[in-house]
């Protein structure tokens, strides 16, 4: 198996150690070639099996649409027969056969059957027959394709076989009530097979956890034996259409690791009750969705799990919206901590090797941490353990508090189009309590080399988020600032906080941690600076923004 490879399906957790040794047994410089060479497009050595394949095949849009429309020609030219077969009273059973057929009804007919038996045969060699005829419900399925099928034959041939008028009528109605059974069973098999689709779709490229054996088919992965990285357990009526309903997570859980797994949920966006998890546990983080854990979140999620882990049978599983940015940085976090990666971007590209399903080539997309405050807290978390060499089973720490004041922000060359400096307003957020701790109009007078916002000298302590407004929306002789500080205003008082950047006409921003700051700068690129990446053309990302400070105190 090659770096690149990423099988998808796995018989059970006792494939997991197969699953996972390649990339276990790797090198730092390994890992960090084999996901530039996923980047530069290489192909994957080990492309999907010829099972593996049709197993994706049986789930694919294209073929549930073929499925679909073979339904409702069924359900039609059954309509059309019954429809016609109502005047068997007033002919002959012979002629009622001829006046209940046509040659197009004939030839939808078989059409459909055959499509029936493609789509059977496909899944038997997908799933194998052992396991295919191990559920009951296939073996039912199995009979009411294959027996309407041949009676579907039959019927099409009755005129030449010589049987009485009441075999005729006999015949024919025991096809039309098995072909009604098959039309009522091939729409639940297709409902639950659009329904998986959908979770592909809503997946991605992510690596899945599929047992034919169990019945599973689920956006969820080993990270390592007993990490599991995941999206969130869906709860209602829609959600689990394109998410992991809970039943099926907690159905995981119970099967695989009963009265031993844990489960993190970052996604306060989306609660669910723990019920269902009824020999585990859920903890919860309030993370926002595109931001990085609070420092003290990363320390306690640390803390819980070096005692929780400490328990050999014990597992560890971690989510939060999609399992891609929140459940990386705390899955990160755990490499360095016990030293399944050597530092910050080897445990990223670990975890982008394991959540991301390279052998899906047509969708060259990494599933792993990118949002680059997310980014530069690994960081933060890499030094920190450095600084302590608090590494698994020792405790982590939450380092010195440090007060900076906060001087000015200054953008050098960083605008090249869309909204103009002039009109923008700069933000100090404190990002524990979230609450903004100093507004700022901008100063052109190095324009247009530059653009300067004072700070007004304001301390802070802990995780300090830093975010630029614009006029965005905002007719041309309104104030920037008194309307955007109006906003934020009425956002705290109805507690209706909005995700970090998605505030009305915030331009970027970033993340950072006061104990982390060195010196009496800051200087940060702006392809380090989050932003929506359709804005990314705006600014120059080549570009730098500095942060001036000076260091209070650090006790």
């Amino acid at each position: 198996m090659s770096l690149l490879s990423g099988s998808s399906s796995a018989r059970g957790v006792r494939e997991t150690g197969s699953l996972l040794s390649t990339v276990q047994r790797t090198t730092k410089a390994e890992r960090a070639e084999a996901i530039r060479s996923y980047y530069d497009g290489q192909r994957p050595v080990n492309l999907p099996s010829r099972v593996q394949a049709i197993r994706h095949f049986v789930v694919s849009p294209p073929w549930i649409a073929v499925q679909a429309l073979a339904i409702a020609t069924d359900i039609a030219v059954a309509l059309i027969e019954w429809s016609c077969n109502t005047n068997y009273h007033k002919l002959t059973a012979y002629d009622s056969c001829k006046f209940a057929r046509s040659t197009t009804c004939d030839i939808l007919t078989v059409g459909t059957s055959l499509l029936y038996c493609t789509d059977l045969t496909l899944r038997v060699t997908a799933f194998q027959p052992r396991i295919f005829f191990s559920k009951g419900w296939n073996i039912v399925d199995f009979i009411i394709v294959v027996g309407t099928s041949v009676l579907s034959v039959v019927e099409l041939s009755i005129g030449g076989w010589g049987l009485s008028a009441a075999s005729f009528l006999w015949t024919i109605r025991v096809t039309r009530v098995l072909r009604s059974l098959r039309a009522v069973a091939m729409m639940g098999r297709t409902t639950t097979q659009s329904c998986t689709c959908m979770r592909r779709i809503s997946g991605e490229n992510k690596r899945r956890f599929v047992s034919p054996e169990h019945d599973f088919d689920l956006d969820l992965v080993y990270i390592t034996p007993r990490l599991v990285g995941m999206s969130v357990p869906a709860t209602g009526c829609w959600t689990p259409l394109y998410r992991n309903p809970i039943s099926e997570v907690a159905r995981f859980f119970e099967r695989f690791h009963p009265d031993a797994y844990a489960i993190i949920n970052m996604c306060p966006e989306l609660p669910y009750s723990s019920y269902p998890f009824r020999t585990g546990s859920v903890h919860r983080f309030a993370v926002q969705d595109h931001a990085p854990p609070l420092l003290a979140d990363t320390v306690l999620f640390l803390e819980f799990a070096r005692e929780w882990m400490s328990h050999p049978q014990n597992i560890l599983a971690i989510h939060c919206r999609g399992g891609k940015g929140r459940t990386g940085s705390f899955c990160c976090a755990w490499l360095m901590y016990v030293k399944e990666a050597e530092d910050a971007e080897d445990a990223r590209n670990y975890f982008a090797l394991r959540r991301t399903d390279t052998e899906r080539h047509r969708i060259r997309k990494s599933q792993g941490v990118e949002t680059v405050s997310q980014v530069r807290y690994l960081n933060y978390v890499e030094k920190l353990l450095q600084d302590q060499k608090a590494y698994f089973p020792k405790q982590v720490l939450m380092p010195r508090p440090a007060f900076a004041k906060l001087l000015r922000f200054q953008a050098d060359g960083v605008f090249t189009q869309g909204p103009l400096p002039q009109d923008s307003v700069v933000a100090l957020h404190d990002v524990s309590t979230q609450k903004i701790l100093y507004w700022s109009t901008a100063e052109m007078d190095g324009w247009p080399s530059s653009c300067v916002w004072n700070l007004g000298g304001v301390t802070a302590s802990g995780d300090l988020r830093l975010s630029v407004f614009g006029r965005e929306g905002l007719p041309a002789s309104t104030d920037v600032l008194s309307r955007r500080m109006k906003e934020a205003e009425d956002a705290a008082a109805t507690g209706k906080h909005r995700l970090a950047g998605r505030e009305p006409g915030c331009l970027f921003f970033f993340t950072f941690h006061s104990s982390f700051l060195n010196g009496a700068q800051m200087v940060i690129p702006m392809s380090m600076v989050d932003m929506r990446h359709c804005r990314r053309k705006w600014y120059n990302q080549e570009a730098l923004v500095t942060l001036s400070f000076e260091i209070v105190s650090n006790e």
